[in-house]
């Protein structure tokens, strides 16, 4: 390449748009010309070449060779296939007219076809309402024409076909901005004031503001954590079918992995409060996870927002009935007191791995995730030493329906009779089941079906628990009576026997 007095050699890429003869590369495309073709006090014989470059192809060999050009310079904002025919006319016209010589007749072409004349079209009236100032059409025309648009007025529109040289006129706020110019920006008047509203906050802002202001009042510290883990952490939280996406920057270090879940987040934070003696500190954090997913045809990228909770608890059951009851509060704060939840032990083919003990949670039929006790390699891997209890919804997904449509009822105006009972139930039969047997039973007068407390012990023996439940009872235009309870205390205690199997304790 010819550079000042002399010439440097370069190494090109296959990415590198070049200009060769039959045996090697001559030029770079729009870049620049080679040492052994350049024009010297020598040449007698000149064979003129033109074309148009893709800009972005030349933009990158410019940058990438640090050269910079005339040509690369032109090449680069682009120039029109309909040029180049005139442009190489001239250059022929002005050889002869300053060098003399002789045209040899012919002309070689090739390349893909002429793309046609563009046309764009303006509304006048549009043209008003964006400038905030009243010119005629017959101006807008005018103005137009003389730009070389060749205008042609249709109905509400002026139709313009664009001069192939004006490769930035693409749309019609293009033709506005050129009656603009010839307008005169200065022309157009300013108003001393701006009338500006601010939009209010959309749903899934205010959604999402009360979640988090609900779980720091609950004692909840919310982190912000990179997105980026060690490969290892990140296996430990890989859900099944699954596979993990990593970053190619070397300045990920020893981080290059997108974290399939918020906990391994979470747990190196709990791990270094621990380290600094903070060790009943509960954290929680919003943020997106990634994962792919797929078979031999092909792979998707799956990322969700979600929520993830980690409780430190010397008790792992006292763990668990926080984190449930804290995702019942969450999810009637966002869908209403009336939302149907439901929380199940998970299936063997659900059961996911980094967790012991797990149970899953639903709204309305629709699974959002999982909680339960950490596992014990999970623990060792963030060099923590007690239980801890974990959850990881997808609450954001009911975001856009916050707030929740309620309706107000009137206090009761009657006292209500409550009425606790404890039955000794085989582990393996959950509260749902208890709730959902006497909801469907239906006694008259019922208010609400509550649960107080569970226990497990000697006295009750293995593989069996004590539910202690309230039922409500309250009549809307009078006081009941303890009689009036007793018969539909009595049927619920019969359903507990006979279909659940229950001992009712004394």
């Amino acid at each position: 390449l010819p550079i000042g007095e002399g010439a440097r050699p370069v190494t090109l890429s296959t990415d590198d748009l070049v200009i060769a003869d039959a045996d090697r590369p001559v030029a770079i495309a729009g870049v620049k010309g080679g040492a052994e073709t350049a024009v010297t006090d020598d040449t007698t014989d000149i064979l003129i070449e033109a074309a148009t470059f893709d800009p972005a192809s030349v933009r990158n060999t410019s940058r990438r060779l640090k050269i910079s050009s005339d040509s690369s310079y032109r090449y680069e904002r682009g120039v029109a296939p309909a040029t180049v025919d005139p442009a190489a006319d001239r250059l022929v016209e002005l050889i002869l007219e300053l060098c003399g010589g002789e045209l040899v007749p012919g002309v070689l072409r090739d390349g893909a076809p002429m793309p046609a004349r563009r046309t764009v079209s303006v509304r006048p009236d549009r043209c008003r309402h964006v400038l905030g100032v009243h010119v005629t059409d017959e101006q807008i025309a005018g103005w137009l024409e003389r730009l070389g648009f060749a205008p042609h007025p249709t109905g509400d529109r002026i139709e313009c076909t664009i001069p192939p040289a004006r490769l930035d006129i693409e749309r019609e706020a293009d033709l506005i901005e050129e009656v603009s110019r010839m307008f005169g920006h200065d022309n157009i008047p300013l108003a001393e004031t701006i009338n500006v509203r601010v939009a209010p906050p959309q749903a899934d802002q205010l959604a999402r503001r009360a979640v988090h202001d609900t779980l720091v009042g609950l004692g909840y510290v919310e982190t912000v954590t990179h997105s980026l883990v060690s490969d290892q952490a990140a296996s430990l939280f890989l859900p099944p079918g699954h596979e993990l996406l990593r970053v190619d920057d070397e300045r990920a270090g020893a981080e290059p992995a997108l974290r399939p879940s918020t906990l391994p987040s979470l747990l190196r934070v709990l791990a270094t409060n621990h380290d600094r003696g903070v060790r009943d500190v509960k954290l929680f954090e919003s943020a997106a996870t990634f994962a792919s997913r797929g078979d031999e045809t092909g792979h998707e990228t799956v990322e969700q927002r979600r929520i993830g909770l980690v409780v430190p608890a010397d008790d792992p059951q006292h763990g668990l009935r926080e984190l449930r009851g804290i995702l019942e509060r969450l999810a009637r704060l966002l869908t209403g007191p009336d939302t149907r939840l439901a929380v199940t032990a998970a299936a063997d083919d659900a059961a996911l791995p980094w967790f012991d003990a797990q149970g899953d949670f639903a709204v309305d039929d629709r699974h959002l995730g999982s909680f339960g006790v950490l596992a014990s390699p999970v623990l060792e891997h963030f060099d923590i030493t007690l239980p801890v209890c974990a959850a990881e919804v997808a609450l954001p997904v009911l975001y856009d329906t916050y707030p929740p449509i309620t309706q107000a009822r009137a206090l009761p105006s009657y006292p209500a009779i409550e009425r606790d009972v404890s039955a000794i139930l085989d582990e393996a039969v959950p509260w749902a089941s208890v709730e959902q047997l006497i909801t469907d039973l239906a006694p008259p007068h019922t208010e609400a079906v509550e649960y107080v407390t569970t226990y497990r012990g000697k006295q009750i023996g293995a593989g069996r628990k004590s539910v202690t439940l309230r039922v409500r009872f309250r009549c809307p235009d009078r006081t009941l009576t303890h009689d009036e309870v007793d018969p539909q205390m009595d049927t619920i205690i019969n359903a507990l026997s006979t279909t659940l199997h229950a001992t009712i304790r004394s």
